[in-house]
């Protein structure tokens, strides 16, 4: 049987049946291109929206190659999008205030995209008068959670429909039906990895990634080089910060003359040269699954690090203890498709309210897949020198610890000897 038959019988073909025009969240890759043509032997008038979040793909291909692939298959429109500012200034931005890393190591770089694809997704949705909006997501990721949370946030109206998971394709047959039906895509038959990138990582998954015993291969690499070939010689990189926001950068003492997603692309070059920016670990999924996930987000790491040491200088110490709890909660609402709920509302007034006095910068050395934060200065911050340090001139009045230590130790004292200060006269 072929796939077209197979996916008429399926349970829930009436749903689709009942759609006549539908606009399809489109990157040219495996999934889309072929869903494409499926829906339109279904019958459905296909629009396509492809956004350019700082994909390499696209800066590499053009987005107007995206977009004539599109029409070639029959899309009835295709929207090509520049949307890389955009995601930096509302959505990179409050992660790296926020110290974005799910389960301490995944900057959530497909996570943070996935809403603002969903924006212009529903916006042609409403100006075609479309009946649903059609993603490429498994049921076994995250990725149909967010696109499908999002569009009921910004649109309930609309119907999300999830042909993969639907229809329990699976990418063996993905590719024969591409090769079967000659549509050009970016894998090749039996061997190739799946890959999501935009400007703040890139992931790669399929084939043997899979395999948690073993190393990833190197040719699963693109924006991290291997150790071997980095450079011998280490770099000095200076991130300047305000307000908590990324505004301009220095290497090797020389201003950068870049800052938005440009600055963010030149990290991403720089950072991977020398070797820095692989995640390697299994990842709990939204829906209970592990998996084993590779990621490369060489600017997103050294970034965030960086953010991360100027707070403990700038912020006081409980608030520094709060925001460390409240960055691991903005993480999930993240990763967990929870970007347009009221928590996450909240949750970035809090981060906005941290940083009014995060003004500074961190110097990191780049060198062999490490990078060492190596100083930090922050004008407004909360490190005093003259008081901490433990010269003769310091301006510390040694006086004024005078009793705090009994103090301090009074509850852990009592907690031990609870009858220390009992009556000595038994009265």
């Amino acid at each position: 049987m072929d796939l077209l038959s197979q996916i008429k019988q399926s349970p829930n073909i009436s749903e689709y049946l009942a759609c006549k025009k539908v606009v399809l969240a489109y990157s040219g890759g495996l999934d889309t291109s072929i869903l494409l043509t499926l829906l339109q032997d279904l019958g459905m008038q296909v629009a396509t929206v492809t956004v350019d979040l700082g994909q390499k793909e696209y800066a590499a291909q053009g987005m107007e190659q995206a977009k004539q692939k599109a029409l070639k298959l029959g899309a009835i429109t295709a929207d090509v999008i520049e949307g890389k500012e955009e995601f930096v200034k509302d959505y990179v931005t409050p992660a790296v205030k926020a110290n974005c890393l799910y389960q301490g190591v995944y900057p959530c770089s497909t996570a943070l995209g996935r809403p603002l694809i969903v924006k212009y997704l529903v916006e042609a949705a409403h100006k075609i008068g479309a009946d649903a909006i059609v993603h490429g997501s498994t049921g076994k990721g995250n990725d149909y959670l967010r696109f499908e949370v999002s569009v009921k946030a910004l649109a309930p109206e609309l119907k999300v429909l999830a042909p993969v998971r639907d229809w329990q394709l699976n990418r063996d047959e993905e590719i024969e039906y591409a090769f079967v039906k000659g549509i050009s895509v970016p894998v090749k038959k039996g061997t190739g990895y799946s890959v999501d990138a935009n400007l703040w990582g890139r992931s790669v998954c399929g084939g043997p990634i899979e395999i948690e015993d073993q190393e990833v291969p190197e040719d699963a690499l693109d924006w991290v080089k291997p150790l071997l070939k980095t450079p011998d010689v280490a770099q000095i990189l200076t991130l300047h910060f305000t307000h908590g926001i990324l505004c301009g950068a220095d290497l090797d003492g020389q201003k950068m003359p870049l800052v938005g997603a440009a600055l963010i692309e030149e990290l991403n070059r720089l950072c991977g040269k020398h070797g820095i920016g692989i995640i390697d670990h299994i990842e709990d999924r939204v829906i209970g699954l592990k998996s084993r996930e590779y990621y490369e987000c060489p600017a997103a790491l050294v970034v965030i690090a960086a953010h991360a040491d100027l707070e403990k200088v700038c912020l006081p110490r409980e608030l520094n203890q709060l925001k460390s709890m409240m960055d691991q909660k903005f993480a999930e609402y993240a990763y967990g498709a929870l970007w347009h709920s009221p928590v996450m509302d909240a949750t970035n007034a809090f981060m906005d309210a941290t940083q009014a006095n995060v003004i500074g910068w961190v110097k990191v050395k780049l060198f062999k897949g490490a990078a060492h934060i190596i100083a930090r200065k922050a004008p407004d911050g909360q490190y005093q020198r003259v008081r901490a340090t433990y010269g003769k001139n310091s301006s510390f009045d040694q006086a004024d610890s005078n009793g705090f230590g009994a103090l301090y130790a009074l509850s852990t004292k009592t907690a031990r000897h609870p009858h220390w200060m009992a009556d000595k006269s038994g009265k």
